[in-house]
This record gives C-alpha cells, sequence and structure tokens, in this order.
C-alpha cells in the first residue's frame, strides 16, 4: 500500500468516525430525554 492511500484512508476513517461519534451523542441526549 502506498503512503499516499495510507494517509487517504486514515483521513476517511477518521471522518466516518467522527460522524458516527456525534450521531451515537445526538441520539442518546434523545434517548435521555424522552
Amino acid at each position: 500500500m502506498m503512503g499516499g492511500e495510507l494517509d487517504l484512508a486514515k483521513e476517511v476513517f477518521l471522518n466516518w468516525g467522527f460522524i458516527d461519534l456525534d450521531n451515537l451523542i445526538s441520539n442518546a441526549s434523545r434517548f435521555a430525554s424522552s
């Protein structure tokens, strides 16, 4: 695997990780408030 590809994969993984974390937090707060 090329270094550039690894960096790109890591960037995509981090971006999706942050999106999932944000969704998880919003779902948890919605569940807690209901």
